[in-house]
């Protein structure tokens, strides 16, 4: 839960800063230059980490196919010892 907090606090800043935030005291106001960059910027990165995670998973299931194969042609060979 920590982490989440943590992680939360991180990417708010990261966009904030991206979007090049506009602080006035007097009258008090909050704005951003580019809001719809740091929109982007977020979408853009949770886009890349879904494609580097079905990679990732995609590579593990193919290692696993693979590795049963080898098992198989293994025991196959020794079978016919």
């Amino acid at each position: 839960m920590k982490s989440i907090i943590i992680y939360s606090v991180v990417i708010i800043l990261i966009l904030v800063f991206v979007s090049r935030i506009n602080i006035s005291i007097h009258p008090f106001k909050i704005g951003f230059e580019k809001p719809y960059l740091g929109v982007g910027v977020f979408l853009l990165s949770v886009g890349l980490i879904l494609i580097s995670l079905q990679s990732y998973f995609d590579g593990k299931k193919d290692g696993l196919n693979f590795s049963k194969e080898i098992i198989k042609e293994v025991i196959r060979e020794e079978e016919a010892k």
